[in-house]
C-alpha cells in the first residue's frame, strides 16, 4: 500500500499528466480531423487547438432547406463545421 507522502509526491503529476492528454480522445473519438484541429496548419496539433475542439457543442441548423449539424466553440461561438446529411 502507498504511504501518504507516496500519494502526496504523485499526485501532482497524475494531475498535470490528465490535464495534457485529456483534450487528444478528440484526435480519437471526435467528428474532426487532423486538418480541421490543426488552426495554423502547421503540421502539429498544440494543446490550445486540441483543448478547443474537446470542448465543442453542437446545434441543429438549416441550411439550403437541409437539417444539418453545426458543430461550434462554446466559449465564441464560432463555427467549426457544419454537416449537411445527404
Amino acid at each position: 500500500m502507498l504511504s501518504i507522502k507516496a500519494i502526496i509526491l504523485i499526485s501532482p503529476l497524475v494531475i498535470i499528466l490528465i490535464w495534457w492528454f485529456s483534450p487528444c480522445y478528440i484526435l480519437f473519438l471526435g467528428p474532426f480531423t487532423r486538418e480541421e484541429i490543426d488552426f495554423d496548419h502547421n503540421g502539429s496539433i498544440s494543446h490550445n487547438e486540441a483543448s478547443y475542439y474537446a470542448d465543442y457543442q453542437v446545434r441543429n441548423v438549416t441550411v439550403n432547406g437541409q437539417n444539418c449539424i453545426e458543430y461550434y466553440g462554446p466559449k465564441d461561438g464560432i463555427e467549426i463545421k457544419t454537416v449537411c446529411k445527404e
